[in-house]
C-alpha cells in the first residue's frame, strides 16, 4: 500500500475511515501457537476525582482468577492517579505531558468489548475512555509519525500502527465497569483493541510515542507471538461463562 500524504494522513485519523484502508491488508496468518503469554461515542460525564491512596500495592505479574485473570510483564507498584502523568510526544508538533484530570476532559467513548488472550481465555467488560484521533487534535502527529509506541510503568511496550489505532472501537481506557481501573486492570490507562490479543494491549501506560517506524512489542520479540496480533482461529473460554466457545474468522471482533 502506498504511502499516503500527511493531509490524508490526519484527515483520515479523525474521520475514522481509516479502516477501509485496511481492509485490503486482513490476509490469514499462521495460527498462534497456544502456550503461556503475558498476559458508541457516548455524552461526557462530569470530571471524577480519583481517592487518594497513601499505600499502593505490589501487582502481581501473573495470577489466575475465577473472574478476570491478571498478566503483566513485571510485578511493580503502579503509581497513583495522582502522580502519574501520560507522556505523548516523538514525531508530533505539540508534544504533551498529561495528568488523570487532563485526560478526562477528552470526549469519553463507552463501548462493552472483550478481551481475548492467547492463552485461550477471555473476558468482557464495559470500557470507557477516549479515542487516539482526540489524542491526536491535541498534539498534531508530523507525516512520519504513523506507528504508535506505548511505554508502561510496568517496563513493558508495545507498537501499532495509527491506522489500527484510529478504527472503530479501539479505545484508551481508563473506566471499568462503571468505575475507574483498578490496579490489577490497568489503572490508570490500558489500550482496548477488540480483535486483537491482549498482549497488544498495553497496560498501565506511561507513555504515547509517535514514531517513523514498526518494531515489534515484547512478546514478539521473545517468543512465537506475531507482531499484528491479530485473533486467529480456535477455541476460546470464556472466564464469565467457562464454556468453550469457537473463534472462526481472523482479525475480527469477539462478540460472545
Amino acid at each position: 500500500m502506498k504511502p499516503i500524504s500527511r493531509r490524508q494522513f490526519i484527515e483520515l485519523a479523525l474521520s475514522g475511515a481509516v479502516g477501509a484502508l485496511l481492509t485490503s491488508c486482513l490476509a490469514p496468518q499462521p495460527t498462534v501457537p497456544t502456550i503461556p503469554a503475558p498476559d458508541a461515542t457516548a455524552e461526557p460525564l462530569p470530571t471524577l476525582v480519583a481517592k487518594p491512596m497513601l499505600v499502593r500495592g505490589l501487582v502481581v505479574r501473573n495470577a489466575n482468577r475465577p473472574d478476570r485473570n491478571i498478566r503483566y510483564f513485571n510485578p511493580f507498584v503502579p503509581p497513583t492517579p495522582e502522580k502519574w502523568r501520560l507522556s505523548v510526544d516523538g514525531l508530533v508538533s505539540t508534544p504533551l505531558n498529561l495528568t488523570f484530570a487532563d485526560i478526562q476532559q477528552l470526549p469519553l467513548v463507552e463501548q462493552t468489548s472483550r478481551m481475548v488472550c492467547v492463552e485461550g481465555w477471555s473476558w468482557k467488560a464495559a470500557w470507557g475512555g477516549f479515542t487516539l484521533a482526540a489524542l491526536m487534535e491535541q498534539v498534531r502527529p508530523q507525516l512520519e509519525g504513523q506507528f504508535v509506541r506505548f511505554t508502561c510503568a510496568d517496563e513493558y511496550w508495545e507498537v501499532l500502527p495509527v491506522e489500527d489505532l484510529v478504527r472503530d472501537r479501539v479505545l484508551l481506557a481508563y473506566r471499568i465497569d462503571d468505575g475507574f481501573l483498578p490496579d490489577p486492570y490497568g489503572s490508570p490507562l490500558r489500550l482496548i483493541v477488540p480483535w486483537k490479543y491482549g498482549y497488544k494491549g498495553a497496560k498501565c501506560i506511561t507513555g504515547v510515542e509517535f514514531v517513523s517506524s514498526q518494531s515489534a512489542g515484547y512478546w514478539s520479540t521473545v517468543g512465537p507471538y506475531t507482531v499484528h496480533g491479530d485473533i486467529q482461529p480456535g477455541f476460546d473460554r470464556p472466564q464469565e461463562t467457562n464454556t468453550v466457545e469457537r473463534i472462526t474468522e481472523v482479525g475480527v471482533e469477539v462478540i460472545y
